[in-house]
């Protein structure tokens, strides 16, 4: 079996990261890093099919709530989502999953990373 290694390279950070297109994005995994102080929501373009981090830095009020029906599966599916700096210069993430719930967060910055050979 070989394992395929991808280095992340940095993308975008704050106001690069809410100027991108997040029409259409699966939700493919959520992880804490840092000691839980960042979350990274791991992210798939469907029409690229490019896989992408959206790093949460210095996260606060986390709000996962997501439901499948009955003997469904795959990934979330995101027609939108809004990535704002609110007046205390922090980030409100939420991302809305039609049918199935949504994410949101608050954050101080926001980084996106990928691969630059995809």
């Amino acid at each position: 079996m070989t394992t395929k290694t991808t280095t992340m390279t940095l993308l975008a950070a704050d106001e690069g990261v809410a100027q991108l297109d997040w029409t259409d994005v699966s939700l493919i995994g959520i992880s804490w890093v840092e000691k839980g102080r960042d979350v990274v929501l791991h992210l798939r373009m469907p029409r690229s099919g490019r896989e992408l981090d959206l790093v949460c830095r210095w996260t606060r009020g986390l709000r996962v709530s997501l439901e499948f029906a009955d003997n469904t599966g795959g990934y979330a599916l995101a027609w939108d989502a809004a990535l704002k700096r609110g007046d205390d210069q922090a980030w409100s993430v939420d991302f809305d999953f039609p049918g199935e719930g949504r994410v949101s967060l608050v954050c101080q910055e926001l980084e996106v990373l990928g691969s630059l050979g995809e």
